[in-house]
């Protein structure tokens, strides 16, 4: 470490190590080495440099060093796919199920389990497979109601495979013990459940920058309280108000059709959303209760997109209950192969990906808007170190 500490002296200005480079090298050897003394001469490297730098350099800098580190957190955040089945209960209710779900887990099944599907392959080699089983029941599966007579199972996983396999598993578990149905079979997790690389680099960056300005403005001055009681305020804030706003989930289906055109799909389409359907979907599940506009809500948060390439039609609709979500698009998917049906045009719909259960809001974005509130707190700042900087009288110097 003492090498590394001499070396760090050559990130200190070059001026100063002209002059006092010798005496500082001395000093390092009168001292012994730790991570906090590196720590300290790296830092004093930094400030120097600070304090000769312009102040776009400074920027640049920070950027530069925020990008680096949103890459290293990012690269070093596994990623974890969440696998979901819907099960409806078979016996009696929710003590039927976690009577059977103490049978299911008990240690000897999930040791099974993990040898069968290759689970915690880095963890078994440090941990005793007792800690593993307990870590697998607390944090990786998840059993917790549904809609009225419905559960979930849920399993994470690093890979997206192996937590549908592991989800599958579970809930034919549930199946064979007479405890549940299957209704939705365990889905193929595409993204995963975790922070988003490209998000967390480019907020790397930004705050990088951010931070390079509020070092240029506040070089030398005693303010940086300030800036992180502006950041941090604005944070929580926002992320008050985000709890404020109602949740709203989306529900996906995806449908392919054959034997017909793009203006044929569109006229089934039509059909589906014209006034009358919304008007009978608006009573059939109660949607926007006492809201005379009703049917014109219904038709803003119903979103059908298709692909004239492919024959795609994806179907999503938002409201403010899962359940009622997947429901209300199930109902469009069924609706449109009636219509299809109706006529004799030879069209064909296929389901490519059914309806599904939102498990997270789509909206609002918690995470996100507490993000933005923490860089509008740090812009506040930068506005009031700008404001502050100029309006800082000039020394005056009396004439000799």
């Amino acid at each position: 470490m003492r090498r590394t500490l001499k070396a760090l002296i050559s990130l200190y200005p070059k001026t100063w190590r002209n002059r006092y480079k010798n005496e500082f090298e001395a000093l390092l050897d009168d001292v012994s080495p730790t991570w906090r003394t590196l720590f300290d001469v790296f830092g004093g490297a930094l400030k120097m440099q600070m304090k000769i730098w312009s102040p776009w350099k400074i920027v640049a800098a920070c950027a530069a060093a925020g990008l680096l580190a949103a890459i290293a957190f990012s690269l070093l955040t596994p990623d974890r796919y969440v696998s979901h089945a819907v099960l409806k209960i078979e016996n009696g209710g929710a003590d039927e199920v976690n009577a059977g779900a103490e049978k299911i887990l008990s240690r000897h099944s999930l040791v099974q389990l993990i040898n069968k599907e290759d689970l915690y392959k880095s963890e078994r080699t440090r941990m005793p497979i007792e800690d593993l089983v307990e870590e697998m029941k607390n944090h990786d599966i998840i059993i917790r109601p549904g809609a009225p007579g419905e559960f979930v199972v849920s399993f994470a996983a690093p890979d997206a495979a192996r937590a549908q396999r592991t989800t599958q598993w579970l809930a034919a578990a549930f199946v064979d013990a007479n405890v549940g149905t299957l209704l939705d079979p365990a889905n193929l997790p595409i993204s995963p459940n975790g922070p988003r690389r490209s998000r967390i680099i480019v907020l790397g960056m930004v705050a990088g920058i951010l931070a390079g300005v509020l070092f240029a403005l506040f070089n030398g001055l005693k303010v940086w309280k300030l800036a992180a009681g502006l950041g941090i305020a604005g944070a929580v804030l926002c992320a008050a108000i985000s709890y404020g706003v109602p949740d709203s989930y989306m529900s996906t289906a995806v449908v392919r059709y054959d034997g017909g055109d793009a203006a044929r799909m569109q006229q089934l389409i039509h059909a589906v959303t014209n006034d009358a359907s919304l008007y009978a979907m608006v009573v059939d599940f109660g949607l926007y209760l006492n809201d005379p506009r009703a049917q014109s809500k219904l038709r803003e948060h119903i979103r059908i997109q298709t692909s004239q390439n492919a024959k795609v039609v994806m179907i999503q609709f938002e409201y403010a209950d899962r359940y009622t979500a997947q429901k209300v698009t199930q109902q469009i998917v069924q609706r449109l192969i009636d219509e299809s049906l109706k006529t004799d045009s030879g069209m064909k719909l296929e389901m490519l990906q059914a309806a599904g259960l939102p498990l997270t809001p789509y909206f609002p974005y918690r995470p996100k808007i507490a993000g933005y509130g923490l860089f509008v707190g740090l812009a506040c700042a930068v506005l009031l170190g700008v404001r502050r900087h100029y309006k800082t009288p000039l020394p005056v110097v009396a004439a000799r």
